[in-house]
């Protein structure tokens, strides 16, 4: 049960390119995303790091989410192994790679 209520998305329109940008790679929007808005300076600056860094650039994006998998596995993060290998998948990345990550 949440303890503190999300904000509607509706109510951050000045958000939503980055709510794609997350949609498109994970598939959804992380709820923590919202709850982090009751404080849109955090949202913003949260936001915009993992905006830069998802973004596509000279290195492939599913290639940044395989580094984001070993970086989880390192750290010993299952939660964020997760996150990370259906991230990698919804960017095209083949099931034989992540797992043989």
């Amino acid at each position: 049960m949440a303890r503190i209520a999300n904000v509607s998305r509706e109510q951050l329109p000045e958000f939503e390119p980055m709510f794609q940008l997350l949609e498109e790679t994970m598939g959804y929007l992380p709820n923590n995303m919202l709850s982090m808005a009751h404080w849109p300076e955090l949202l913003k600056a949260f936001g915009g790091i993992g905006a830069t860094i998802l973004q596509q650039g000279r290195v492939d994006r599913g290639l940044k989410q395989l580094v984001a998998m070993v970086a989880s596995t390192a750290n010993g993060c299952h939660y964020c192994q997760a996150h990370t290998s259906h991230s990698a998948h919804n960017l095209g990345v083949s099931r034989e790679k992540i797992e043989a990550v």
